[in-house]
């Protein structure tokens, strides 16, 4: 689902436009690091794509306190199927690998949902 703060404009060519789409992938469960993480600490697209379940990008935010549980939980579990199964097939890619030099390790974790923060 789409953020709550989530901005849209009509030009003046009548042409539809998006503004204010800091916010357009799910945060991370927060670290503890910062009341703010749920602002740049963000899912990766492959990370979100490859989730059963539409994600909420107001998960973690007051934004998404109506139904903080569910959403929480759903954001959780597409974290925890990346780390379990989405290390463990990037890991088994570089590893297979002779020549990592066309794409790179971080390419190939980031195809996997890996963030590199």
């Amino acid at each position: 689902s789409a953020p709550v703060d989530l901005q849209g404009y009509v030009g003046h060519d009548g042409r539809f436009y998006v503004g204010s789409a800091a916010r357009l992938f799910p945060p991370a469960p927060p670290s503890g690091y910062s009341p703010h993480e749920h602002l740049y600490r963000l899912l990766r697209p492959e990370c979100v794509a490859a989730s059963p379940r539409p994600l909420s990008s107001d998960a973690f935010s007051r934004f998404g306190e109506g139904n903080a549980d569910l959403h929480e939980s759903e954001v959780k579990n597409a974290v925890r199927h990346t780390l379990e199964d989405g290390v463990r097939e990037a890991a088994t890619v570089i590893m297979n690998t002779d020549d990592l030099r066309g794409e790179g390790i971080a390419n190939c974790l980031h195809r996997f949902g890996i963030n590199m923060r």
